[in-house]
């Protein structure tokens, strides 16, 4: 059977969330994964059912730390704004200079 190692940050996220597995340092199988991430699904599904969501909200991600994410994009899909093709061509040319002098990554891109 197929293993990975996982290294698990517990503490707080063990009280927030709820983990099962909270050793520091333990070998699970992408079941075992699978059939946690089923039962958080469901969990949230009968939390949330019958809720409506207003078509004007805006979501977010409170939860995620990018203190050690180093690059990260934005999804343009025009849901809030309309891009004018020369914002679109700025985004691209800034994203595309940063990746390479910052990250070092080829300019082949």
């Amino acid at each position: 059977m197929l293993s990975f190692r996982i290294i698990l940050r517990c503490g707080a996220a063990r009280q927030r969330f709820g983990y099962k597995r909270c050793l520091s340092e333990q070998r699970v199988t992408p079941e075992s994964l699978l059939e946690e991430y089923n039962e958080k699904i469901t969990t949230l599904h009968k939390q949330f059912a019958g809720r409506t969501v207003s078509p004007r909200s805006v979501f977010t991600n409170s939860e995620l730390s990018l203190r050690y994410i180093n690059v990260y994009g934005f999804d343009y899909d025009f849901t809030l704004v309309q891009y004018t093709p020369e914002v679109m061509k700025l985004i691209y040319d800034e994203s595309k200079k940063r990746l390479v002098n910052k990250l070092g990554v080829s300019t082949l891109i």
